[in-house]
């Protein structure tokens, strides 16, 4: 058989009947006293109370602690100055590289100016060529119209 009351308990507080499921509102009273107390008991300063453990569980309980912490292995580490050494010769194979690319790009800047150049040219000759072509064209023109 189920009783129709649950019954709780808090602290010196006594029993608090909560009817059903849902219950009913009247221990809300009740509840927001035992919350109050049990926020204050839980705002102690710690300078009030004694230690709560002793030296020797402390000690045990840093031990344990430090335990599970892995310890760094030292294989295939390197001392400072040789790490720097590798990153610096990195560096130097970097800027190596950087020259022998910005020279690259120059040379080709160089030649598609070349190429700029001679296509103006070109261009500067075909427009002069189209020019007497046509001054020819009138030329003859005129020549005709004098006979």
């Amino acid at each position: 058989m189920v009783p129709d009351e649950i019954l709780y308990r808090c602290g010196s507080f006594d029993w608090i009947p909560l009817l059903g499921i849902w219950g009913a509102i009247g221990y809300k009273k009740r509840v927001n006293e035992i919350s109050t107390a049990w926020n204050q008991t839980r705002h102690m300063k710690r300078v009030d109370v004694s230690p709560m453990t002793t030296l020797e569980y402390s000690g045990w309980r840093n031990k344990r602690v430090n335990d599970n912490i892995p310890k760094p292995s030292l294989e295939g580490a390197r001392s400072m100055d040789e790490y720097l050494r590798v990153v610096l010769s990195e560096l130097e194979i970097i800027k190596q590289d950087f020259k022998k690319k910005s020279l690259e790009l120059e040379k080709r800047i160089e030649e598609l100016e070349e190429e700029n150049n001679a296509y103006e040219i070109r261009r500067g000759c075909s427009e002069t060529g189209g020019q007497l072509k046509k001054r020819r064209g009138n030329l003859r023109k005129i020549k005709i119209v004098r006979r």
